[in-house]
């Protein structure tokens, strides 16, 4: 099995050609396309969502011990 990731511009038509590397043998084969809808990452100078999420670390204010609610909601489970 051959893994290939292509970045490519969709156009209007939603036509996209897909030339095929040498290591691939003419004849029959399985294609499977998986379209991501995620943005790309973030380039140089744009803010990302890890940025977001780090400024709120450690701002999150615990009403008890992760552990003993853990032990709490198995006990439920019983």
């Amino acid at each position: 099995m051959l893994s290939i990731a292509l970045e490519c511009e969709v156009p209007p038509d939603r036509k996209v050609i897909v030339k095929m590397p040498s290591e691939v043998q003419p004849g029959k084969h399985e294609l499977i396309v998986v379209i991501n809808e995620q943005p790309l990452a973030a380039t140089p100078g744009e803010s990302s969502n890890a940025e977001g999420l780090n400024q709120l670390a450690g701002a999150l204010k615990l009403t008890e011990d992760p552990l003993a609610f853990q032990e709490r909601l198995r006990k439920e489970w019983e």
